[in-house]
Formats: C-alpha cells, sequence, structure tokens
C-alpha cells in the first residue's frame, strides 16, 4: 500500500509548497520554478482546481504539477494548437519519486482532458517546459508518450565579473 496521497493543491500550504520548491531548487538550481504565490493565487489555476500535490505519511509535499491552459485566440493561425502546460516535479530525495510522478502524470492527464473539452475544436498539445537539468522529470515525461517538440539555450553571465575585450572582425562595419 502506498504511503503517498494525491490530491489538489490549497492556499493554506503556501508554506509546504515553498518548502518543496526550495528543496527542488537545490537539487536544480536551473529549474524555472515561480513562487508560490503564482501557483497559489494565479486566476488561470482556478484556486488549486489545476495544482496537484502529492504529500508523504508526514504531509509533506513530495511532488508538485500545475496545469497551465494556454488557449489559441482568434488571432491565432488555424493550424496553431491550443496549448496545456505543466511541469511534473518529484522531490529527487524521495525513495518512491518514479510513483510521484506517475501518480501526478496521471492527475494532469484527467484535467487537461477536462480543460481540453472547454477549447474551441482545434489541436491541443499538453506540453512541459522545463531545464535539461531536471533529467529524472523529463524521462518520465518522455516514458510517458511526450516528445521533444521545441528547445531553446538560455545563457547567464555573472555582472561583476569583468566584461572580455573581444574585437570585432574587420569583415563587420
Amino acid at each position: 500500500m502506498s504511503d503517498l496521497t494525491v490530491r489538489k493543491y490549497q492556499a493554506n500550504e503556501m508554506e509546504k509548497l515553498a518548502r518543496f520548491l526550495e528543496r527542488y531548487r537545490k537539487a536544480f538550481r536551473d529549474a524555472k520554478l515561480a513562487p508560490p504565490e503564482l501557483y497559489t493565487y494565479h486566476p488561470a489555476l482556478k484556486s488549486g482546481e489545476n495544482v496537484f500535490c502529492a504529500l508523504d505519511r508526514q504531509e509533506r509535499i513530495v511532488g508538485f504539477a500545475p496545469v497551465f491552459p494556454a488557449p489559441a485566440t482568434e488571432e491565432s493561425k488555424p493550424e496553431e494548437p491550443h496549448h496545456i502546460w505543466t511541469i511534473v516535479l518529484a522531490d529527487p530525495r524521495a525513495p518512491d519519486a518514479e510513483q510521484v510522478r506517475a501518480l501526478l502524470l496521471e492527475r494532469v492527464i484527467e484535467r487537461a482532458q477536462a480543460i481540453k473539452a472547454s477549447f474551441t475544436p482545434r489541436r491541443v498539445k499538453l506540453a512541459a517546459d522545463m531545464a535539461a537539468s531536471q533529467r529524472p522529470d523529463i524521462d518520465h515525461l518522455l516514458e510517458n508518450g511526450f516528445e521533444r517538440y521545441e528547445g531553446m539555450h538560455v545563457m547567464s553571465r555573472k555582472t561583476q565579473d569583468p566584461i572580455p575585450d573581444v574585437p570585432i572582425p574587420q569583415e563587420i562595419t
């Protein structure tokens, strides 16, 4: 029998969510995580209706999966799909992280189906936006039918470091 519970996120759990996100960020420093307030109050998340948490026996959040509907607009080209964005995150230190991901993904897909029914007729993409370092979570999605369809490189630089002198090539004016 599992010691996990998966349910909709509740606003009074913001501190629990903050602790989970802090633990997660320590493992995956480049993960794009919004502050817990966004997941608590953003209108697209419908007061927790579109956010799922996995909790362990001690009621600690060990997994998290928000679902952000992004319907195409009237200005969108007809071939452009509606999007439903998600991330499915499991505490990398959790001994049952794979089970956490599986349970959360099941709830995400159920919710995406319900959201899809409210969209105008056109294709719908369930998509995840994750950093390359989040390999265990990405691998779980790939093993469950997700496919890579876009990628981008994000670079950063410490502003306290001196800017190197880079000469302009002669052929550029």
